[in-house]
């Protein structure tokens, strides 16, 4: 019979191994190979952002971020599901597994860069102060009310410059502060110029620009560190730009020709950028 510390030895060994092998595998494991091996890519976008991503009256999604997601997904040859998010549920849906990767709206900014790892943009993003084309609102003094999706890049652009006496509201989604401006609870709203032109179909000659906040850029976002998956998209962008693809959706979407992306984002690196 072996002695008792021998064998209690072996089995810690032999457990060690194990975990070393599991770690090992888990290591390289990323989330690019478990969308090839599952044959789907789970993608978090908008369920109510007219123009990017929103929800047909028959429960299929729609928009540019959709048909951009749906082009990424065909280049890699898998199928494609979309989870419904909003403004504040996007970057949760990557960091608990519920996505692999978010196509919504998602504004480049340094403060996000924080909290995940962006592609290089895909679509310019106008943001803007709209009211009533009667109206004289010239800067944030001259509006009594504003409203915005909360968590949205006008959120943190219009919040950090509002006057004193100003009036917020924000609410959950676009769709929502479309309906809140044209039902008068707000005087003005922050928004996406598409935002602006939905609100002129829905009542023509309501709503009209009264100044821009800021120009920026849309771009994929994923877990940070996954490699892998950021050097694939960043390769789709690059082809999909180079091929007239992402001008195409832009100009089907917006009506507007698409202008150069950004090659360069202050405080947003595009690329995983290795600790060792």
């Amino acid at each position: 019979m072996k002695h008792p510390n021998r064998l209690i030895s072996k089995i810690v060994a032999t457990a060690a191994t194990a975990i070393l092998f599991g770690v090992a595998t888990f290591a390289h494991a990323d989330v690019l190979e478990n969308i090839k091996q599952r044959g789907k890519i789970i993608v978090a976008t908008q369920a109510a952002s007219p123009y990017f991503a929103f929800m047909d009256s028959q429960g299929k999604f729609k928009g540019s971020d959709v048909e951009v997601a749906e082009a990424y997904a065909k280049s890699l040859g898998v199928g494609i599901e979309f989870i419904p998010t909003t403004n504040d549920s996007r970057i949760a849906a990557i960091q608990t597994g519920k996505a692999d990767i978010i196509f919504g709206a998602l504004t480049l900014t340094a403060e996000r860069a924080k909290a995940v790892q962006f592609s290089r943009p895909y679509e310019p993003n106008l943001n803007i102060v709209a009211g009533p084309p009667d109206k004289a609102m010239p800067d944030y003094k001259s509006i009594k009310s504003i409203g915005f999706s909360k968590g949205s890049t006008m959120d943190v652009l219009i919040t950090a410059q509002a006057p004193p006496g100003l009036v917020i509201r924000r609410f959950d989604d676009e769709a929502s502060t479309m309906q809140a401006y044209l039902s008068g609870q707000v005087d003005a709203v922050g928004c996406s110029t598409p935002l602006l032109d939905t609100i002129n179909k829905a009542r023509p000659g309501s709503a009209q620009m009264k100044f821009v906040v800021a120009t920026l850029y849309i771009g994929a976002g994923m877990k940070k560190g996954e490699k892998a998956l950021n050097e694939s998209v960043n390769a789709f962008i690059e082809k999909a730009e180079a091929d007239g693809t992402l001008a195409k959706i832009y100009k089907k979407w917006s009506g507007l020709d698409m202008a150069p992306l950004a090659k360069k984002v202050d405080g947003v690196p595009f690329t995983v950028v290795d600790s060792n």
